[in-house]
């Protein structure tokens, strides 16, 4: 765990906190990530994983307090983003979770198997930092409708 991680859990959730794990092996794209949440302000506990195996062991730890949302990268060494795609299909408590792919994939084909396989959404991940900002304000969109809070 990172020191970045090892704070942001320090500060727990809140009411109003968004609460994000982030599973993605390219580091520069977690710090870019990070930074859009800094520069938005919003209210969010955002945990990171640069492995399948890393971001089920987070979920797993989080069994009292899962996150609202799941940021997936699709393409990892490995695991990749569908083989967390099928282990959430797998365990009941963790399908009303949303989870949005993020992927440097713009192939119909990957879009399709991974909302077959049970992804909230599937976004081409941002290439300029105004889109990083924009998806920020999308997760917390997400995370806003009141079909998500009754959960």
């Amino acid at each position: 765990m990172t020191s970045d991680q090892t704070r942001l859990q320090a500060a727990g959730p809140g009411p109003d906190r968004l609460r994000l794990v982030v599973i993605d092996d390219n580091q520069a794209d977690l710090d870019l990530f990070n930074e859009a949440i800094r520069e938005t302000a919003e209210p969010v506990l955002c945990l990171t994983a640069k492995s399948v195996k890393q971001g089920i062991d987070i979920i797993e730890a989080s069994a009292a307090a899962l996150p609202d949302i799941i940021i997936l990268d699709l393409c990892m060494p490995g695991q990749d983003g569908r083989t967390l795609l099928r282990y959430i299909a797998d365990h009941s408590e963790l399908r009303r979770i949303p989870v949005v792919v993020l992927s440097s994939s713009n192939w119909h084909r990957d879009r399709e198997e991974c909302l077959a396989l049970g992804a909230s959404h599937y976004r081409v991940k941002p290439l300029d930092w105004a889109s990083y900002i924009e998806l920020i304000h999308f997760l917390r969109g997400i995370w806003s409708d009141p079909y998500l809070q009754a959960r």
